[in-house]
């Protein structure tokens, strides 16, 4: 789910928050774990957020350079719509899989499966070009729990939607 938020979602504040897109599907690729599964999805979702901040920049200017994508999305995602100033992490890629926070927020991927190095190499690129990171929510107050898993639990989905709120907990930050 791509949502547009208030920049004070990224300092733990309760903030608006408002859904842009959603997609849910079955992964087309089999996993041999579930680190390369979990990566898969936020590499796919990262992909989906690139798109989204380069449909705002072609609304904001008719000759928007899709080549210059990199520089371009960042402009946007830090003057348009955070608000933040620059070199400023201005984007939030939120998981509720501990191993892929604990990954993506490490130097080196260490690990011996190397489908998922490639993977974590093309997820931190795709942060570099939105100027995000990667923030941590336990999957019981994951909005879109309900999406990955047959039985997921929809409450915390239910009440963004009704209140347009949502918060990342300072403890998972």
């Amino acid at each position: 789910m791509i949502c547009s938020c208030d920049a004070d979602i990224l300092l733990g504040h309760e903030a608006d928050v408002s859904p842009l897109c959603w997609k849910s599907h079955k992964m087309n690729r089999a996993g041999s774990n579930t680190l390369f599964c979990e990566c898969n999805g936020l590499s796919e979702g990262l992909g989906h957020a690139e798109w989204v901040a380069s449909w705002i920049g072609l609304a904001k200017d008719f000759k928007y350079d899709l080549r210059r994508r990199g520089i371009l999305n960042r402009e946007i995602q830090v003057r348009a719509i955070m608000k933040e100033p620059e070199g400023e992490m201005s984007m939030a890629a939120i998981v509720d899989a501990k191993s892929l926070y604990d990954v993506a927020n490490q130097e080196q991927y260490a690990g011996s499966d190397k489908r998922s190095a490639l993977e974590i190499c093309v997820i931190k690129d795709s942060l570099d070009q939105l100027g995000g990171a990667v923030r941590w929510v336990p999957h019981e107050l994951n909005p879109v729990d309900c999406f990955t898993k047959l039985k997921g639990n929809a409450a915390p989905l239910i009440q963004m939607l009704r209140r347009g709120k949502f918060k990342i907990g300072r403890a998972h930050v």
